[in-house]
């Protein structure tokens, strides 16, 4: 899925994504790649980004359903290069686990979230606020420059999303 936002529309845009398979694909790895063991399964994302065309920057909120498959006190994400400012964890009881303390492990693009206790399988919710840099590696959110009608160069934001890349689980 492509997600697209030109520079002099609309500001902030939501995609749900509902992951329907879990296929194999080929992507860009880290030195060392190491799968993510699968102790918990996302089943859908819904996404809002905002993007900030004069400072190259975005806001981000994600809520990911997911199935917790083993009893755990922490998940671990796939993160690239995103700061979270706020990550909350529902529990099917409506229970939530507020202000989870975040561990970055940069080098591998990954995020834990420390959870104030052991909790068994079950469905929840993730919520994150995160912020990030529109940059032009063409990964992540990013920004690509056009001419418009004028010939005066503007930008649009865009991403591509990967079963792959959006990929959830605890350690």
């Amino acid at each position: 899925m492509l997600l697209l936002a030109k520079q002099n529309h609309t500001q902030s845009f939501t995609a749900s994504i509902k992951i329907i398979s879990r296929k194999e694909m080929s992507c860009v790895a880290p030195a060392k790649f190491e799968r993510l063991p699968e102790l918990a399964k996302p089943t859908h994302y819904t996404l809002t980004l905002s993007p900030d065309f004069k400072n190259f920057t975005f806001r981000g909120q994600e809520t990911t359903d997911i199935e917790i498959l083993k009893g755990t006190d922490h998940l671990k994400l796939h993160s690239g290069e995103i700061d979270i400012k706020k990550a909350q964890l529902t529990l099917s009881d409506g229970s939530v686990l507020q202000d989870l303390d975040i561990e970055y492990h940069r080098k591998w693009t990954t995020v834990t979230l420390k959870l104030p206790k052991h909790i068994s399988p079950q469905k929840a919710k993730i919520s994150l606020d995160f912020v990030g840099e529109l940059n032009e590696k063409m990964r992540g959110f990013y920004r690509s420059p056009y001419k418009d009608v004028d010939g005066k160069e503007c930008y649009l934001a865009a991403t591509q999303f990967e079963v792959s890349i959006l990929q959830l689980h605890t350690e």
